[in-house]
């Protein structure tokens, strides 16, 4: 994708949005968190990462991607099955996906019917959509605790308090805690301290992250649930 873009002193992006969506459904895979913010930004269509993305490139990017929803992948059986045999849903695949993946998330959203004022929203977590600026960990305005502590889709942190970590065992148990970080500390995302993984948990701190994968595009759906297709 070679989309034209530029930065105002504001640290607006300007330039088109990308319809184009191959490229930016590997962005995590293809290490975006090792790329410059600006150039992620850009490609996402979010023109400014601290007022949040536009309500209609959010819709449009809903309609694109679909929802940021595993609970199908997680499931051991056709969704159907479950009205006939519940037990199904507490196997231990489910148990740990009713735990970990966050049932709602705090985005930065600019409120047109405020005049456009930046404050957090909150939002059920499948709404979650690439180029989205979640809120993570002790965020001012969010007054339900657990929807920012709970990370809801794959991002790439510009913005964290120097306290900030996240406990990646959830994911991986040899993962532990990484210190937050606005740099990539790794070149592998599952180890790098500006990226935020679906799934696992803010210890400390706060930040502010670019959506880059939701849902079956997320490191938690590679690893739970396609390793295990191919083993």
């Amino acid at each position: 994708i070679n989309a034209e873009y530029g930065e105002t002193s504001t640290g607006t992006i300007a330039g088109p949005i990308v319809s184009d969506t191959t490229e930016l459904q590997a962005l995590m895979e293809n290490a975006a968190h090792t790329r410059p913010i600006d150039e992620i930004c850009a490609e996402l269509g979010l023109k400014d990462r601290f007022k949040g993305l536009d309500d209609d490139v959010a819709n449009q990017r809903v309609d694109e991607d679909g929802g940021n929803d595993l609970a199908d992948a997680a499931r051991p059986c056709p969704a159907f099955l479950c009205c006939l045999l519940p037990c199904l849903n507490n196997t231990a695949r489910m148990v740990e996906f009713r735990e970990q993946i966050p049932r709602d998330a705090y985005r930065l959203w600019a409120n047109r019917r405020a005049g456009g004022k930046v404050e957090p929203q909150l939002l059920e977590a499948s709404g979650v959509v690439r180029g989205d600026v979640l809120l993570l960990g002790q965020v001012e305005g969010c007054h339900a605790a657990e929807d920012c502590f709970k990370i809801a889709a794959d991002c790439v942190i510009f913005e964290c308090s120097p306290d900030f970590k996240m406990d990646r065992t959830p994911l991986r148990a040899d993962l532990g805690t990484v210190p937050g970080s606005i740099t990539a500390t790794d070149d592998d995302p599952l180890k790098s301290g500006n990226t935020g993984l679906l799934g696992t948990n803010v210890v400390s701190g706060s930040a502010k992250a670019v959506v880059v994968a939701i849902g079956v595009k997320t490191q938690w759906h590679r690893i739970k649930y396609e390793s295990k297709k191919d083993s």
